[in-house]
């Protein structure tokens, strides 16, 4: 462990799995009021930008980066995720038509539990694919963290390439009639 870093393993794992969700706790209700004033689009391109760059952050780590940058980069994909979903939320709510609102919400939970879900399982699918033949070590000795490492490196590379399209894709979209503060 390098210097400085006095942590048990049950505290490198708090900081790890609270820090995402944190950074959404803080910003998802102020970005909800936000959108209210200012308009949704704004600041969806803000959190997306945020992921982008705490992506771009992720993929840089080493073996020997310091937890609590690990943790300050998941908080900061956790800001830009929650800045981003709230007004992204409420712009898919003002599209759809009264009448069908609750079905939206519905199809709404559950993209966004299938998408959690499959964003999991695609940045392990990517870093299996970039360790490569790395993998079949396993069964005779320990993959080097630093092997391990620079395929999570490439995983979050890809993940900060998804996010960077929705940026552009959101910079495409247009305000449409009876839509307020686009």
């Amino acid at each position: 462990m390098p210097a400085g870093q006095n942590l048990t393993h049950l505290e490198l794992m708090i900081v790890i799995v609270l820090a995402l969700p944190v950074g959404m706790i803080l910003t998802a209700p102020i970005s909800g009021k936000m959108a209210d004033v200012i308009g949704t689009k704004k600041p969806i391109l803000v959190g997306f930008s945020l992921c982008v760059i705490a992506q771009f952050f992720l993929s840089t780590i080493t073996a020997d980066t310091r937890i609590g940058y690990i943790g300050l980069y998941l908080m900061l994909l956790g800001a830009g995720t929650g800045i981003a979903f709230s007004p992204l939320t409420t712009a898919l709510m003002n599209e759809s038509s009264v009448s069908d609102r609750a079905a939206t919400s519905g199809l709404l939970r559950v993209m966004s539990n299938l998408g959690s879900t499959l964003g999991v399982a695609a940045v392990i699918f990517i870093a299996i694919l970039a360790a490569g033949p790395k993998i079949a070590e396993v069964s005779s000795h320990l993959i080097p963290p630093s092997d391990l490492v620079f395929a999570f490196d490439f995983a979050f590379l890809f993940g900060m390439l998804i996010s960077f399209a929705g940026v552009f894709l959101m910079l495409l979209v247009t305000p449409s009639e009876g839509t307020a503060h686009q």
